[in-house]
């Protein structure tokens, strides 16, 4: 969530690591929820004039206060499932961790990482086209 003037809102909840994890991995679970939390800066269409085309590869649409996700829906997480804002911040945390991907597959979602990957290496253009 963002709270006011796009400062990340994040409670201490968010970094309750689940008990079964290792050590390290619990590290690694708060390195996630940080990046999970940063990518929702450019969730929207309004904060990144790319989020529409991301959207469109799950074939994401809004029923009522629902959004529902196509049949064919590539996900690489359980939580990337929920809507199309925790999708795009569940793959961009995934982009940033690298191979540290805890319990995600990235090999599930090879369109949405490859979209990460143009995000990742255009973003002055895309902040700048945002913001026109």
């Amino acid at each position: 969530m963002l709270g006011l003037a796009g400062t990340p809102d994040v409670t201490d909840k968010a970094f309750d690591a689940p008990l079964w994890l290792s050590a390290d991995d619990r590290e690694l679970f708060t390195d996630w929820i940080i990046l999970h939390e940063i990518g929702h800066n450019w969730d929207t269409q309004s904060e990144n004039i790319t989020a529409g085309s991301f959207r469109r590869i799950s074939g994401w649409t809004q029923s009522g206060d629902d959004w529902v996700p196509s049949d064919t829906s590539e996900f690489s997480t359980v939580h990337s499932r929920r809507d199309p804002l925790e999708d795009f911040a569940e793959h961009f945390a995934m982009y940033f961790m690298q191979d540290d991907y805890l319990w995600a597959d990235p090999s599930n979602s090879p369109r949405k990482m490859n979209h990460m990957n143009y995000f990742a290496n255009n973003i002055n253009t895309i902040y700048v086209m945002s913001n026109i």
